[in-house]
Parts: C-alpha cells; sequence; structure tokens
C-alpha cells in the first residue's frame, strides 16, 4: 500500500469509510476519513482493504468494499 491510496478502514460509528493512506506504520497504518479530513483513524494492516481507484462506479459503497473484498480474496486464492 502507498501512501495516498484510497482504502476502507473501520470507523466506529459508520462501520467502514473510505480514506487516503496518511503514514504506514510498523504494525498501523493511518488514515484520513473522506468525510471527515481533520480527523485521523489508526488500524492494523488487517482491518484496511484497498478502494477501487474508479470513482464513477455508480454503485452502494456497501456494494463496492464487499466487490473490493471479494476481489482481493480472490487474488489471495489464484
Amino acid at each position: 500500500m502507498d501512501e495516498g491510496r484510497k482504502v476502507w478502514v473501520p470507523d466506529p460509528v459508520n462501520g467502514y469509510v473510505i480514506g487516503c493512506i496518511k503514514d504506514i506504520g510498523t504494525d498501523t497504518i493511518t488514515v484520513e476519513p473522506r468525510s471527515s479530513p481533520e480527523k485521523t483513524i489508526t488500524a492494523s494492516y488487517d482491518q484496511v482493504f484497498l478502494s477501487e481507484e474508479y470513482e464513477d462506479i455508480d454503485v452502494d459503497d456497501n456494494c463496492k468494499l464487499c466487490c473490493t473484498v471479494f476481489n482481493l480474496r480472490s487474488l489471495d486464492y489464484s
């Protein structure tokens, strides 16, 4: 994962939110949520999922997350 890359990160209120990687640590990743750029969320690597790069996909955000997770899992098993 690269700094600035869009990812899904866990959020205590909304489940998962999309944001950009701000810092990559040894055990955690710090993400700036798109919905509230003034705060950051720090999560372990296994809780952060890469997001689709395409902004113009017209589906519900939860569908995007599920598709991303399923795609990553399929890559794990290929």
